[in-house]
């Protein structure tokens, strides 16, 4: 049944939580609506190309609604969907509006914690977007790296997407230890810099949290602290001294934690 013979009147922007619903209740049903917002959602991402600063309110519900439901109902056009929101941000995300921006990047994350969207496609968009000026933009998205790579390893390790993931982190890394070596300096401002301190943050917090405590983590860091970048280096240093001693503490707050709610 269509929107148009399902008795629902008014806006039909209003009306996309509920047609959501219906969707992914009866996908062919309701596949001509879903295909029509599909449609207007790549007219609007088109509109957007002219002006990426201006607001859109319109743009921002029919990002959510069709990340929603080609994450659930209708996952052949995921990857479709998936790809235009990774080409936005890609493109314009520092002159995008910070309510469309976030907008994106949060349907993405929906779309992966779905596995509507391989984790291998979203790391380096989102590493990229450790530089936007955007605060809580990239505490998201800084999140969300820490949370799928736990998941990807909560069952046994991942070492095919564990490596994967690694190896782009330490060439990143590698660039700010490049111009040290060949004598250019570099410094915070350097290139690449701010996206490389956020990558020594991931792997000392994933290694603290025991979820990477291999050879290869440990030689990333190791390239950090011989960075050129004063706060890559330092936080590379500071991580090797102690780190096992903060775990144990860790280790011993949880152990805490867990007898004081037995003993509630």
């Amino acid at each position: 049944m269509s929107l148009q013979h399902s008795g629902l009147k008014g806006s039909v922007t209003m009306k996309l939580s509920q047609l959501q619903n219906l969707c992914k209740r009866d996908p062919a049903g309701y596949a001509d609506d879903y295909q029509s917002q599909l449609s207007r959602f790549a007219a609007e991402l088109h509109i957007l190309e002219s002006n990426p600063g201006r607001e859109s309110s319109k743009l921002v519900d029919l990002m959510q609604f069709v990340a929603a439901v080609t994450s659930s109902a209708y996952k052949a056009d995921a990857a479709g969907v998936a790809a235009k929101l990774t080409s936005l941000l890609s493109t314009h995300a520092a002159a995008l509006h910070a309510d469309t921006r976030r907008a994106a990047a949060q349907c993405l994350v929906l779309m992966r914690n779905r596995n509507a969207v391989e984790p291998d496609e979203l790391m380096e968009l989102f590493f990229g977007l450790m530089t936007v000026p955007d605060k809580a933009l990239r505490s998201m998205v800084y999140s969300h790296i820490i949370q799928d790579v736990k998941s990807l390893n909560k069952n046994g390790k991942n070492e095919k997407v564990n490596r994967r993931i690694q190896a782009y982190m330490h060439r990143l890394l590698s660039t700010t230890v490049a111009g040290r070596e060949g004598g250019k300096g570099g410094g915070r401002d350097a290139p690449g810099a701010a996206t490389a301190r956020k990558c020594v943050d991931i792997a000392c917090d994933l290694y603290r949290q025991n979820i990477w405590t291999d050879a290869a983590t440990v030689n990333m860091i190791a390239t950090a602290s011989l960075s050129d970048v004063q706060p890559i280096m330092v936080r590379a240093v500071h991580f090797f001294l102690g780190i096992e001693d903060r775990m144990s503490d860790d280790k011993e707050k949880e152990e805490n934690d867990v007898w004081a709610g037995i003993s509630d």
